[in-house]
C-alpha cells in the first residue's frame, strides 16, 4: 500500500468504506487494524455502475498497482468535498482535555464523522490533529 491508494474495507461496526492511503490512516495504521481483525478487506463489487439509494452512480475506483504517485493525474472534475480548515484555526483543545473535545475537534476540522472518531482512542485523535 503507498498513499494514494484506494482499497474497500469493511469496518468494524459492518459498514463498507472506501479509503484513501493518507493521513489519517497511513498504510501502517490500515495494516495494523487489517491484521488485528478490526477491520477485513471487502469483497470487490459486482462489475458495472450501481446506483446509490440518492440516484447518482459512484465513480469506478481504478486499480492503483503500477500507476503513478497520488497528484500526478489530472483531477477528476466536478464538485468535491470542501477542503478542511487547517487544524490550529479550528480550536485545537488541550492535550488534557477529554477524549469528547478531541471527538469534537476531529469532525469540526472534517477529518472523521462522529462515528469514525468515536472509534479511535483519544491518543489516536491527538496524533492526527498533529
Amino acid at each position: 500500500m503507498r498513499d494514494g491508494d484506494q482499497i474497500r474495507i469493511t469496518g468494524s461496526g459492518g459498514a463498507p468504506a472506501l479509503l484513501t492511503v493518507a493521513r489519517p490512516f497511513a498504510a501502517r495504521e490500515i495494516r495494523e487494524k487489517l491484521a488485528s481483525g478490526e477491520w477485513r478487506l471487502a469483497a470487490e463489487p459486482e462489475p458495472g455502475p450501481a446506483a446509490r439509494a440518492d440516484g447518482n452512480t459512484p465513480p469506478p475506483v481504478a486499480d492503483t498497482a503500477g500507476a503513478e504517485p497520488a497528484g500526478a493525474a489530472d483531477p477528476v472534475p466536478g464538485p468535491g468535498p470542501a477542503a478542511p480548515p487547517p487544524a490550529d484555526t479550528v480550536g485545537k483543545p488541550s492535550q488534557a482535555a477529554p477524549k469528547a473535545d478531541w471527538i469534537d475537534h476531529v469532525v469540526r476540522s472534517r477529518l472523521l464523522s462522529r462515528d469514525d472518531a468515536e472509534n479511535f482512542t483519544k491518543a489516536d485523535l491527538v496524533e492526527m490533529c498533529k
